[in-house]
């Protein structure tokens, strides 16, 4: 086969929603194309063990094993094999692109309404973060920035990430370990109080940057609650620079993704702070 028949999937950045989404709150999130993943014609027998569970998994799923084709199987006996160059750990959504590209390549039946597909790239994801919301292999999937709520799914043209940039931890982390520690938190009281000023703090964001409307203000409180409360998702060298943005008001950072390590994102502010 022709190598460059295989379809490449792209990164993701989650722009605003982190952790939100598991609790179907809003979030927006774009494909980031600098970083992407396709399947690769040379095969890996390395790959075989990973694959053989994943498949293991999908024969546990009703809902995946009736729609997976044989093909699969076939491919993993090989040593299907992926080039990529996402960083692992990193938040930016390498199994997201995987499952995209699994999805694509052996899923018959696929699904067209989008809340139908969350549910399918979600649950073939779980198999990677115990939990997943599907965000991640949606934006890969569609190659298209998406709003996504209790409202529903939509599509959007824009794509810019605007005053925002990656800011690298240096740090390779888990998001499962740290989708779990979060699990454990949800159940006090107190965080989850901080939860509910960070989710509406990131609904009034959302609504203003669809209307490309400055969140100056909304950053900055923003970017206290979660050093407040997700403290635990901040490493020492991301701290620092956390609060040196705070106390210049140069710079905001968030979270991108799960946190604990990886990329965050920093909101650069105007020289002129407007």
């Amino acid at each position: 086969m022709d190598h460059k028949s295989f379809k490449s999937f792209s990164s993701k950045i989650l722009l605003f929603g982190e952790y939100l989404v598991l609790q179907g709150g809003k979030s927006i999130s774009f494909p980031y194309r600098p970083y992407s993943l396709k399947r690769s014609e040379v095969y890996s027998p390395k790959s075989k063990y990973f694959f053989r569970k994943l498949l293991d998994y999908i024969e546990c799923h009703d809902d995946l094993r009736d729609k997976v084709s044989e093909e699969f199987s076939r491919e993993v006996s090989l040593g299907l094999n992926f080039e990529s160059n996402i960083p692992v750990g990193y938040g930016l959504g390498s199994s997201g692109a995987l499952v995209a590209s699994l999805y694509d390549n052996f899923f018959t039946d696929k699904a067209i309404e989008y809340r139908a597909l969350k549910k399918d790239l979600a649950d073939l994801e779980s198999f990677f973060h115990d939990k997943s919301s599907g965000i991640d292999p949606l934006t890969s999937y569609l190659d298209r920035g998406i709003l996504s709520g209790p409202q529903g799914i939509e599509t959007l043209s824009n794509g810019s990430l605007g005053p925002f940039s990656l800011y690298d931890s240096g740090i390779k982390r888990s998001a499962r370990e740290a989708i779990q520690h979060f699990n454990q938190l949800i159940e006090c009281s107190e965080f989850k109080g901080g939860l509910s000023q960070l989710a509406e703090l990131s609904d009034t964001m959302i609504n203003k940057w669809l209307k490309m409307e400055a969140i100056n203000d909304e950053m900055r409180q923003y970017s206290i609650i979660q050093l407040r409360y997700f403290k635990d998702f901040i490493p020492d060298s991301v701290e620092t620079e956390w609060r040196n943005g705070l106390d210049t008001n140069e710079f905001y950072l968030k979270l991108c993704g799960a946190g604990m390590g990886g990329m965050y994102l920093k909101f650069q502010l105007p020289i002129d702070g407007k």
